[in-house]
């Protein structure tokens, strides 16, 4: 499972189908975009609960500095001001603005290695009523409300397979959960990118 982070959603589509589908050994794709993020547990073990970022109207030069921090997240303004051919005064004020309005948040990667990571795809009759209880328990560490045949990933994050089961057997008992298509993480190749552009995420797997 790999989570795509883009500008726009027409630049999320062209990554999928042009690069992730046309590479070796890839035989299908499922896609769910991100609608909203319900639960975010950060390093410091504190749930991040996200509120919609105010709409805000995106230039050429917004666009251009989220495209360079996608491409690196550990820009400095500096060198960002050079990537995207702008004062640096005046990439230093639209970066803080993208973080004051929500369209980019900043986020600590967490260690996994003593942790069994459970990825779970929801699907539920009644989305909206049943998410509050999920990210309730104690082991749930995100949950994304999706757009797609699932209504939700939720990752788990616990100390044994037998807490993940645990979790799992809680979240099925809920009134009005259909099923529940989990994966456990074997080995995380990717965790890099401290930045969450909140409006426009999508998952694959």
């Amino acid at each position: 499972m790999c989570e795509l982070v883009a500008t726009d959603d027409a630049a999320l589509a062209d990554f999928v189908a042009n690069e992730i589908a046309t590479s070796p050994g890839v035989v299908g794709i499922e896609t769910v975009r991100t609608a909203e993020i319900v639960k975010w547990v950060g390093a410091a073990g504190a749930p991040r609960q996200s509120s919609p970022p105010a709409e805000e109207s995106l230039d050429e030069l917004d666009v251009a500095i989220l495209r360079e921090l996608a491409r690196d997240p550990r820009l400095k303004v500096r060198r960002l001001a050079e990537m995207v051919d702008a004062p640096y005064t005046a990439v230093r004020r639209r970066s803080a603005r993208l973080f004051e309005s929500g369209i980019v948040e900043a986020v600590a990667v967490t260690e996994r290695s003593d942790s069994v990571v459970a990825v779970t795809l929801l699907e539920a009759r009644v989305t909206a009523e049943i998410l509050p209880s999920v990210a309730a328990l104690p082991d749930v560490s995100i949950v994304s409300r999706t757009i797609g045949r699932f209504s939700a990933v939720v990752e788990i994050s616990a100390a044994s397979t037998e807490a993940v089961v645990r979790s799992l057997d809680e979240i099925e008992a809920l009134p009005g959960v259909v099923r529940l298509e989990s994966l456990i993480v074997a080995r995380s190749l990717k965790l890099a990118t401290p930045w969450k552009f909140l409006r426009r995420s999508i998952s694959a797997s």
